[in-house]
C-alpha cells in the first residue's frame, strides 16, 4: 500500500521568480499551488503567460519569469507573428509557418488572455473568427486570415486575392462575384467579414 502511495506522489520543480525555487511533492493540485508552495512569487515576478490553472503532472517544470524576461519574450513572439504575417501575404509562398508554428513558450497561445489586451486580437482572434466579434477584412486579411472563414478553403482565399487585387472590395456582397463563392458561403461568412 506505502509503494502504491509513493508512485502517485507528483514531483514538481519550481524555478525562476519563487521566494523558494525547488522540487516539491504533490498527490494532486494546479500550477498556482505549486508556486504558493515554493512561497509564492518574488515582486520581479509577471505570471501573465503562465496559466496558474493548470493541473500538474509528475517531472513538470514549472518557471515563473520576471517582467523583464516577459517583456523580451513578448517582443520576440511579435516579431515572429510580424514575419509570419509578412511571409503569408505573398500568396505563392504555401511554405510560411503558422502562429501554431511558435514554439517560443507553450503559453505563448495564452499571453492574449493575460495582460497584452491590445494584442490579443491578432494572437488568436483569427483562429476564433467565428465565435469572437472580430471581422476579417476582404481588403485585407492574409490567405491564412481568409481560410479561418467557414468554407473558404486555400482556392478560395486565393481568388479573393486574385480578385482584390484588381478590384478592391466596396461592399462585403461583391465577395459573391469571387468564383466559387455563392450565396450559402456568403450566409455564413457575411457576419464574419467586413471591407
Amino acid at each position: 500500500q506505502e509503494e502504491k502511495d509513493k508512485k502517485e506522489l507528483l514531483y514538481v520543480d519550481v524555478k525562476g521568480e519563487v521566494l523558494t525555487p525547488g522540487v516539491y511533492s504533490f498527490e494532486k493540485g494546479r500550477v498556482i499551488d505549486a508556486v504558493n508552495k515554493a512561497g509564492g512569487i518574488t515582486e520581479k515576478a509577471d505570471t501573465s503567460i503562465n496559466n496558474l490553472g493548470k493541473k500538474l503532472v509528475d517531472e513538470m517544470v514549472i518557471i515563473i519569469y520576471s517582467k523583464t524576461e516577459v517583456k523580451k519574450m513578448m517582443r520576440v513572439i511579435e516579431k515572429k507573428k510580424k514575419a509570419i504575417e509578412k511571409c503569408n501575404e505573398i500568396t505563392s509562398n504555401n511554405s510560411c509557418i503558422t502562429e501554431n508554428d511558435i514554439t517560443f513558450n507553450e503559453n505563448a497561445k495564452k499571453i492574449s488572455s493575460g495582460t497584452n489586451k491590445t494584442k490579443s486580437t491578432n494572437n488568436n482572434g483569427s483562429k476564433n473568427t467565428n465565435k469572437s466579434s472580430l471581422k476579417i477584412s476582404i481588403n485585407n486579411a492574409s490567405k491564412k486570415e481568409l481560410m479561418t472563414l467557414s468554407g473558404i478553403g486555400e482556392s478560395k482565399a486565393k481568388n479573393i486575392i486574385d480578385y482584390r487585387n484588381k478590384n478592391k472590395f466596396n461592399d462585403i456582397s461583391e465577395i459573391k462575384n469571387v468564383k466559387g463563392i455563392g450565396d450559402s458561403i456568403f450566409e455564413k461568412i457575411k457576419d464574419n467579414i467586413t471591407i
